[in-house]
């Protein structure tokens, strides 16, 4: 892909839909009197206003994260650092337990770099998968030839001349290396909002309509904190099809504030869900799912953006959970009062979408729910017939 194609609208979009493009920054906020005040002074007026300034990724926290050869992904400048540093590193370390420290991982092994895999646990997401999907993830990950060292952390990044050098890790282990990269989550961006007089805690906490507590005032993706009807709580839901969505009902509810109305359009938090390609191995989440099954399971996770778990919630003794596995392909689904809330999906993608839709849904399957729970190669099997059954009837 090419550096244009990342761009996902043309100058010529903006102008055709009679949008004013400004490539500035807004220095500060004037609620009171309506004016957004930009780097150089100049104050733009507003109705109404979206924030929608993101997440960051969070800093190396441990001492040399400033040492050249050290990197978080944020931006485009960041992805170019990182092929470069991998292209010339003899070695590299990542560091970080969610999606994009395994993409970094591959990225940087891609360019023949040998790659250690920093873990802080004693097995891949354990929060998430059980050992046998666990064991399929880090077999395919070893396959690569990235070394994997679990329940280690980094202490310290060793420098030389301003440079990468290598880590000592809390175990007192050396790794010496060229380039670390960092993926340990990321943090709303809440410089410009953190004085103002709006309600405020991992995020902007916004109500069904996207609006903050001033009903001028609305925000929509990374830095929103948004009802989550899966936990009866606000959360930050940091995946791009969910910033989508939320931008679209902000924009809906800001025309109708703008216009004197009150705002009609409800945003509805889908379920959780996540995909990804990882070391040739296609995964899918969706909806709530945990790491081991049976009645003992004390939380729900889901995957997300730098971590492998956002949220936790109590396991109840409703839930059940049953699995499937052959070779490197693996389904497990969790079931609660005859519906499924949750699946985790490794290799076969067949029953990704069936899956997604009754859980979106909250499909009854209490006439299915023996056959479901009997696990083995009826699972996939009879959630193929209730998919047909359903569709039949939708």
């Amino acid at each position: 892909m090419s550096e244009r194609q990342l761009i996902s609208r043309s100058h010529s979009f903006y102008r055709e839909h009679r949008i004013d493009l400004r490539f500035a920054t807004v220095r500060s906020l004037d609620l009171e009197g309506q004016l957004a005040f930009l780097d150089d002074g100049e104050p733009l007026a507003f109705d109404v206003l979206l924030l929608a300034t993101g997440a960051s990724a969070i800093r190396p926290p441990f001492l040399g994260g400033d040492l050249e050869g050290v990197v978080t992904f944020d931006t485009l400048d960041d992805a170019k650092r990182i092929i470069k540093y991998s292209r010339k590193a003899k070695a590299a370390v990542v560091v970080g337990g969610g999606i994009t420290a395994m993409e970094l991982a591959e990225g940087i092994r891609h360019h023949g770099t040998r790659t250690h895999l920093l873990q802080r646990g004693d097995r891949i997401w354990p929060r998430l998968f059980n050992e046998w999907e666990s064991t399929i993830v880090e077999n395919q990950i070893r396959h690569h030839g990235i070394d994997i060292h679990y329940n280690e952390e980094i202490a310290e990044i060793l420098g030389a001349r301003g440079r990468v050098a290598g880590v000592r890790l809390k175990s007192g282990r050396v790794i010496k290396c060229q380039a670390v990269a960092v993926a340990i989550g990321v943090r709303p961006n809440l410089q410009l909002v953190q004085k103002l007089p709006i309600q405020q805690d991992k995020g902007v906490v916004v109500n069904q309509f996207m609006q903050a507590t001033i009903p001028t005032l609305f925000a929509a993706g990374d830095v929103a904190q948004v009802y989550d009807r899966w936990t009866s709580q606000h959360n930050l839901d940091v995946l791009w099809p969910s910033a989508i969505n939320e931008g679209r009902a902000a924009g809906y509810s800001m025309v109708d504030v703008a216009h004197g109305c009150e705002p009609r359009y409800r945003y509805q938090k889908a379920s959780p869900f996540n995909c990804a390609l990882l070391f040739g191995l296609h995964l899918t989440v969706v909806g709530r799912v945990n790491g081991s099954p049976g009645e003992d399971v004390e939380q729900l996770s889901y995957l997300s953006r730098g971590s492998s778990h956002v949220w936790t919630a109590p396991f109840s003794p409703s839930y059940r959970s049953a699995w499937d596995k052959d070779g490197t392909s693996s389904l497990r689904i969790v079931m609660s009062d005859g519906r499924i809330v949750g699946a985790v999906l490794l290799g076969n993608q067949e029953l990704a979408d069936p899956l997604r839709r009754f859980i979106e849904q909250e499909v009854d399957l209490s006439n299915y729910q023996t056959s479901l729970m009997a696990g083995g190669t009826k699972l996939p099997q009879t959630i193929l017939r209730a998919w047909r059954d359903w569709h039949q009837h939708w």
